[in-house]
This record gives C-alpha cells, structure tokens and sequence, in this order.
C-alpha cells in the first residue's frame, strides 16, 4: 500500500551515529525524474525533527560535485547532540530561483560509550 508519506520521501532513509561525520549526495531532478544541470545554482540542505516542520535543526551548504549532483559534508560537531528521527530536505535553487526540493528520513542513532 502506497500513502502519501511514500511519494513525499523520495529519498532513501539514511542512519548516521551521532558524532561521525558523514557525506551525503543528492541527485537534482525535474518533477519528471530528469537530471538538470546545476551549475549555475546554489545547493543546501535541513533537517527538521520529524514531526515538528517549523523547527530547523540544522542548515549545511552544498558543495556541486557534478552536473546534476551535490554533496552535504556533516561534521562530528554537527552530528554530536542530534539522536532521533529527522526529515531532511535536499534543496536547489537555480539561476532563476526556481526551487528544486526533495524529502526522506535521517535517523540519528545515539554513540555506544
């Protein structure tokens, strides 16, 4: 069964223990699924608490790595005091300010001492 959580996150859900630093690589696509070049644009990523949209928890900038293609570098600092579950939200803004969005889930598992 298909729900509306389903075509929300279209990205797969990534784990990441707080306190390690990790890349992420998003590819840009069009509403249709087609790669657009992002050169001339600017890429960045959120993450929100899951259920609590109005609260951001932490912005990263983007670093292009290829045409249609942009990576997010967390570092420990970043990861250290986050544990739970998060939407993260990919975004890309062209030349002309048109937004390119996607969406899925970011789970922050706590360190084992």
């Amino acid at each position: 069964m298909t729900t509306a959580f389903d075509r929300i996150n279209t990205l797969e859900d990534t784990e990441i223990i707080a306190g390690e630093s990790f890349t992420l690589y998003f590819n840009v696509t069009d509403e249709n699924d087609t790669p657009i070049n992002i050169s001339t644009g600017t890429p960045s990523w959120v993450i929100s608490p899951y259920g609590d949209p109005d609260y951001v928890a932490l912005t990263k900038s983007g670093v292009i790595t290829d045409t249609s293609q942009f990576s997010v570098e967390l570092e420990t600092a970043d990861t250290q005091s986050l544990e739970g579950v998060y939407i993260q939200q990919p975004i890309y803004i062209d030349f002309n300010g048109k937004e390119f969005r996607k969406q899925g889930i970011i789970t922050f598992v706590a360190r084992i001492a």
